[in-house]
């Protein structure tokens, strides 16, 4: 567990920022470069605490981008060729992944993986709709929460078949999907 970390602080952008457990040394990692910058979102420590997943609207639309823990050398992921809006990055347990939301005006909404640098991405298409935080599982599955028509559901992809399901089939509302 890395001992700084990140947290999103609001005021009339969004950045984030790091700081020690204590409180002290808090650094904004990603303080805005113009005016035109609104938010920088939802940051991810990737496994092994040297980078961060987030997603920022900088290029005009939101979309996945990753930095080294510092906030040194920030990257999209996803090549702007590909005319999507990104969110709610997670980590595969072993760093070679980034699994996200994502949203196109064709198809809608789907679960999206890459490798950090961009390559091998793919997509498939989500189950429900309003849908809620992703979390990459040590057993290679990606789950997430979605409105099915009638109540909030947990729903697991499988990332090598994409093969999905209804893990949590019943009638309460399951709102998140933790790695615990």
């Amino acid at each position: 567990i890395p001992s700084m970390k990140p947290f999103q602080f609001t005021n009339d952008t969004d950045d984030i920022w790091v700081m020690n457990v204590d409180g002290s040394g808090a650094a904004n990692l990603t303080p805005d470069v113009g005016s035109a910058v609104i938010f920088d979102r939802v940051p991810e420590w990737s496994p092994d605490a040297a980078r961060i997943a987030f997603i920022s609207n900088r290029t005009g639309v939101t979309r996945l981008w990753m930095m080294n823990a510092d906030g040194s050398s920030p990257v999209q992921v996803v090549p702007s060729s590909i005319e999507a809006v990104e969110n709610f990055p997670a980590w595969s347990p072993d760093g070679a992944w980034i699994a996200f939301l994502s949203n196109t005006e064709a198809d809608g909404f789907a679960i999206g993986i890459a490798r950090p640098n961009g390559d091998d991405y793919r997509t498939w298409p989500g189950e429900g709709s309003d849908v809620g935080r992703l979390v990459w599982m040590a057993e290679d599955r990606i789950l997430y929460s979605a409105f099915d028509g009638t109540d909030y559901e947990i729903f697991a992809l499988d990332p090598e078949t994409g093969a999905g399901s209804n893990v949590a089939d019943h009638a309460a509302h399951d709102f998140r999907a933790y790695a615990l």
